[in-house]
């Protein structure tokens, strides 16, 4: 449960929406919905306490509660810059440091992107004709 709670609640947290649809059956309000997917999965026989355990975490994620545990950008990007850590910088397919894993739980969310033109179709920021 600790995996994916976090994130489900700050998703419920964030949502302007009053409910969420359970798989399309029934609407289940927005701030129960992580305790009622606690609830279904110990039905189906999940272990409770990891589940809770997430969704106390994300909580306290955005209560601001963790804020002090977050690594800094400075910090993030002096790591990749450490020759301790030259290794995995290094090797193919290491993508660096954008900024985007510590966003404040109350920053904006980006706004979508613009929808792709009709005289081709998007892939990786270019157009294919």
């Amino acid at each position: 449960g600790l995996p994916y709670m976090p994130f489900l609640v700050i998703g419920c947290e964030r949502s302007s929406q009053r409910s969420q649809s359970f798989c399309g059956l029934f609407n289940v309000p927005t701030k129960f919905y992580p305790w009622f997917l606690v609830a279904l999965f110990a039905l189906m026989g999940a272990p409770v306490l990891d589940n809770v355990c997430g969704v106390v975490v994300g909580y306290a994620f955005m209560r601001g509660l963790l804020a002090r545990w977050i690594a800094s950008e400075a910090r993030f990007q002096g790591w990749e810059v450490s020759p301790r850590l030259d290794w995995l910088t290094s090797s193919p397919g290491f993508v660096g440091w954008t900024g985007a894993l510590c966003m404040p739980p109350d920053a904006a969310l980006p706004a979508p992107a613009a929808a792709p033109s009709q005289s081709g179709n998007t892939m990786s920021g270019g157009v294919i004709r």
